[in-house]
């Protein structure tokens, strides 16, 4: 199988079998042993996690790929110095307003202070949760390399960008089952737009490190 054939069911596959379909099992089967809570949310960012990484190994072999090839290339400082102003390319449009409104609140303190009132004022349990989401946020990220790497291999590094915008960045509009839609919408353009900036940049540089540091930046800092 080759061309966009191949690549759509690729992308297929990646929502149904390792990002969306396992997130809503797992969130349901979870939610229903656990309960509401910090134990909840631990456990099913872990359960997630665990079988994301298991499922990904099978991807990797259908698709000739080595776990190393997710974060492979060398960084140098002009390929760092292009990942941050990716990322600030990204952030600035939503920053920016929300400093001068003074409602700047970059989301890794607002995660951790959510952990801390989900924990009840347990500052190691928030920290752990706190962990255990940027666990979940690594694996993500590689996901989302293994996708565009895999399609790739079906229609060409450029023609590859286009999957990971729909697959992973589009579909976050399914977030819409726990928030509201237009929230969700809005989610769903920032990461669209933000996987197209972070391939587009592996594109240019052939580098698989530059859209991890993209990610990371983004997720540590947008409001």
């Amino acid at each position: 199988m080759n061309g966009w054939k191949g690549a759509l069911l690729l992308g297929i596959g990646y929502a149904v079998v390792i990002s969306w379909g396992l997130e809503l099992s797992i969130n349901r089967v979870f939610g229903a042993v656990f309960g509401s809570g910090i134990k909840y949310y631990v456990a099913g960012l872990w359960g997630i996690t665990v079988l994301r990484l298991l499922l990904m190994g099978v991807f990797l072999k259908w698709l000739n790929l080595n776990w190393a090839d997710l974060w492979g290339g060398e960084l140098s400082f002009r390929e760092l110095g292009l990942a941050f102003l990716c990322a600030s390319f990204l952030l600035l449009p939503i920053d920016v307003p929300a400093l001068l409104m003074k409602a700047y609140h970059p989301q890794i303190l607002g995660e951790y202070r959510y952990f801390l009132k989900l924990a009840s004022g347990d500052k190691a349990m928030a920290v752990f949760a706190l962990f255990s989401q940027y666990v979940y946020y690594l694996v993500e990220a590689l996901s989302v390399n293994m996708l565009y790497l895999g399609s790739a291999k079906f229609v060409g590094e450029k023609g590859a960008i286009v999957i990971p915008m729909v697959f992973w960045g589009v579909m976050h509009i399914l977030q819409a089952l726990n928030r509201p839609l237009p929230v969700a919408t809005a989610v769903a353009i920032l990461a669209s737009v933000e996987a197209g900036v972070m391939y587009g940049y592996a594109y240019k540089t052939g580098n698989m490190i530059g859209p991890l540091i993209i990610f990371f930046t983004v997720v540590m800092f947008v409001v």
